[in-house]
């Protein structure tokens, strides 16, 4: 597992459903190297407000331990998916999802997290991102 920074919350990799709060943010990669040519890929960032750490899974989970988390990308089920949520660029907000370690090219941050929902935020402490 990465170093903890020191009051780094950790939380539990999938299937347990779990909450962040941050700023969602979208961000461009380059596309990884593939046989249909290159391009790029926006996928949308939560920003924590400080780190978290994601538990190891059991014996037979892909997902390693992972500390020092400040940024998760969101995984949605499809592009459609993504529509209802685009007032709530660029402002603070609420996820609810399952977490994973990065296991493909197109994993941008070391924990992703798979969008179960998402609402703006309320007025909470600034120095709890994790609900």
């Amino acid at each position: 597992m990465s170093a903890l920074a020191p009051g780094a919350q950790c939380l539990p990799f999938a299937p347990t459903v779990v909450t962040l709060t941050g700023t969602l943010t979208p961000k461009t990669f380059p596309q990884p190297p593939h046989p249909e040519g290159a391009g790029a890929e926006t996928f949308w960032i939560l920003s924590l407000g400080k780190p978290i750490c994601a538990a190891a899974g059991e014996v037979a989970s892909p997902n390693p331990g992972e500390g020092d988390v400040w940024n998760v990308q969101l995984l949605f089920g499809s592009v459609e998916s993504y529509q209802p949520y685009l007032p709530l660029l660029k402002r603070q907000v609420k996820v609810t999802g399952t977490l994973f370690s990065a296991t493909t090219p197109h994993h941008y941050t070391k924990v992703v997290l798979e969008v179960a929902g998402m609402e703006a935020a309320g007025v909470s402490k600034a120095d709890d991102p994790v609900l």
